[in-house]
């Protein structure tokens, strides 16, 4: 990974593109397809309106080297320094129990607007 600084709030899905697909040349489509999510959800990811849930970073980590702590931990910060409040577990998750083929993020994926965003 390399040393990119940020001075404002960085969510997760800009480091995913700049720190990870950019710099290895991968491409989006075949990313999505290697977690299992479709080329929209993580196009949502980098343009930082869905968050990374504990299911999205265990994705993401098998396919990148990484371990899903780093990518809660980058997710709690951003929301942290953007001043974000995050739901109740029960609030912002959409209902789509055992569906295992789940490639619209589903149940693994909530949209969430920061201060000044209309989402």
């Amino acid at each position: 990974m390399s040393t990119t600084k940020f001075s404002s709030p960085v969510h997760p899905g800009v480091i995913l593109m700049e720190e990870f697909l950019k710099s290895s040349g991968q491409p989006v489509e075949l990313f999505a397809s290697k977690v299992d999510l479709s080329c929209d959800v993580i196009h949502r990811f980098i343009a930082g309106e869905l968050a990374i849930t504990r299911e999205v970073a265990v994705r993401f980590s098998r396919q990148l080297g990484t371990v899903p702590q780093m990518w809660l931990e980058l997710q709690t910060r951003y929301e942290r320094q953007c001043g974000f409040q995050p739901p109740m577990p029960s609030t912002g998750y959409t209902e789509n129990e055992g569906d295992d083929n789940d490639r619209d993020g589903g149940s693994y994926a909530h949209s969430f607007e920061t201060p000044g965003s209309a989402n």
